[in-house]
């Protein structure tokens, strides 16, 4: 058997997420086919987590859900406890896919999680891939108690040469406003400029911007879509 040392479960389920992990050499899952499985075997239930839509919306669950996954994690962890790894208790698969919703909430995932409550949505544009793109997404604008906030979900998005921003543009292209700058994971949330028109800003754009202290749009986009309000 080789030597390669193997990414911890919690590394996996993050880099399936899109995230960055610190210290983690990205050439490991280049040369370890059991990790890369693991990791596209979790990326593809975050991929189907994200294509949930309003529509999709759960019932409510029983009482007693919560307590039947503590026992199922518990009775995990009592198998693994038989022979610990190295480094402490290791998630069963069953309990990473558990952590892996829990971590997708907590970035914000388009999906209506709180039921009792939802932010309605007020407007939803398909942002397709421009001439010679790929990426594919989606932005809504829920209607926030603090005020209209833009999501943006745009999945396994390449490290940029740069940074990707979003902006709100008018139907010809011919002025915009910047709404913000992409951050770490797909899903990203921006609360709307007082005052922000949709009516005449209502194309949700992201584009490829530069460290060069220029702070007009560069005319590099990757996707682009028409919100319907």
């Amino acid at each position: 058997m080789s030597g390669i040392d193997h990414m911890d479960e919690e590394t996996i389920a993050l880099l399936a997420l899109g995230e960055s992990v610190a210290g983690v050499d990205a050439g490991h899952l280049q040369v370890c086919a059991a990790c890369q499985s693991k990791v596209d075997q979790l990326r593809a239930v975050v991929d189907t987590a994200r294509t949930i839509t309003d529509e999709d919306r759960p019932m409510s669950p029983p009482d007693d859900l919560w307590q039947s996954i503590t026992d199922q994690i518990e009775s995990d962890g009592a198998v693994f406890s038989k022979k610990p790894p190295t480094g402490g208790l290791r998630m069963s698969w069953f309990a990473l896919a558990a952590a892996v919703g829990v971590i997708v909430g907590s970035l914000g995932t388009i999906v209506a999680v709180d039921q009792r409550n939802p932010a309605p949505t007020i407007a939803q544009a398909e942002l397709e891939p421009l001439p010679g793109q790929q990426a594919r997404g989606i932005a809504q604008v829920r209607d926030t108690t603090n005020g209209p906030v833009l999501l943006v979900d745009v999945p396994n998005l390449p490290q940029p040469e740069g940074y990707y921003e979003v902006w709100m543009l008018s139907p010809e292209a011919d002025s915009m406003v910047s709404i913000g700058v992409l951050g770490q994971g797909s899903v990203n949330e921006f609360p709307l400029p007082a005052g922000m028109d949709m009516q005449a800003f209502p194309v949700v754009d992201i584009s490829v911007e530069q460290f060069d202290g220029d702070v007009t749009h560069s005319g590099d986009s990757l996707v682009r879509g028409m919100l319907d309000t």
